[in-house]
């Protein structure tokens, strides 16, 4: 399914700035540089940072990510440090049901975890697309207490656990956690 509505290219927060990926090979570069220095935690509970062995690999994925855009399937950000400029990491929003719902998928370097970077992140995406949508859906591996955390701390409700939903490239599974906040949660939270 696609998106109905526009996506917008910046979104500014408090703290961080969502932009779409520039298709640049610099663009690339950094998001290699981002994944290779986390690369031992990211591939805990994600496939690709072990897809992604070298800087072409980062640009096919921009590549692909502006084209899904331009298609309205997904839109992919980066979350950059709105007064350093530093790429920090990533979230995108994608899945989209006949504008119902939309899942929201992210990441970030270990070196910017704890800071409460993704919750902002994850609350802008929300008010841009809320208004649209009646329901944004969160999944992480249940061993992912940091990712869980997010959610958790913004609202959302841990509508169950998927048992072994999640396959990983070396073919262990894992369980996985499914969170969901809707449109009247969200309008609350703003009240």
């Amino acid at each position: 399914m696609t998106y109905q509505g526009e996506f917008k290219e910046e979104i500014i927060g408090d703290r961080i700035i969502l932009r779409k990926y520039p298709v640049t090979f610099d663009m690339a570069q950094q998001i290699f540089a981002l994944t290779d220095e986390s690369r031992d935690c990211l591939r805990t509970f994600l496939p690709w940072p072990d897809l992604t062995v070298q800087p072409e690999d980062s640009f096919a994925f921009i590549y692909e990510s502006n084209k899904a855009w331009k298609t309205k399937e997904k839109a992919e950000y980066g979350i950059w440090n709105k007064e350093t400029g530093t790429l920090m990491g990533g979230i995108g929003i994608m899945h989209f049901h006949d504008n119902d719902s939309a899942e929201i998928g992210y990441w970030l370097a270990t070196r910017f975890q704890g800071n409460g970077y993704m919750r902002e992140a994850v609350q802008l995406l929300e008010n841009e697309f809320f208004p649209t949508l009646i329901r944004i859906v969160i999944r992480n591996d249940v061993k992912n207490i940091r990712s869980a955390n997010v959610p958790a701390k913004i609202g959302y409700h841990l509508d169950g656990v998927m048992r072994s939903s999640l396959k990983y490239l070396d073919g262990h599974y894992g369980d996985m956690n499914v969170w969901t906040k809707l449109r009247t949660d969200w309008e609350k939270q703003r009240q």
